[in-house]
């Protein structure tokens, strides 16, 4: 087991995850990082037309190993 740490911004703010979680491996830290972008996305356009998410994950040395985004904006029809 390993400790990842997810950090979530969405433009305004940036939440910095200071207790981490326990995780098998890098893999398994990617699917939590999309799982959680799955997760927020469902509230996303309720902030306004165009907001955007990045999820970073960091491993127990405060290195990044890799950083998920989403964009999610709502288009008028023609």
């Amino acid at each position: 087991m390993a400790r990842f740490y997810f950090d979530i911004a969405d433009g305004d703010h940036i939440n910095t995850d200071d207790s981490g979680h326990d995780l098998a491996d890098a893999q398994a830290a990617r699917t939590r990082a999309v799982d959680a972008l799955r997760h927020i996305a469902s509230d996303l356009l309720s902030a306004g037309d165009e907001q955007s998410l990045l999820v970073t994950v960091r491993d127990e040395n405060g290195d990044r190993i890799l950083t998920a985004g989403l964009v999610a904006k709502i288009l008028p029809s023609r």
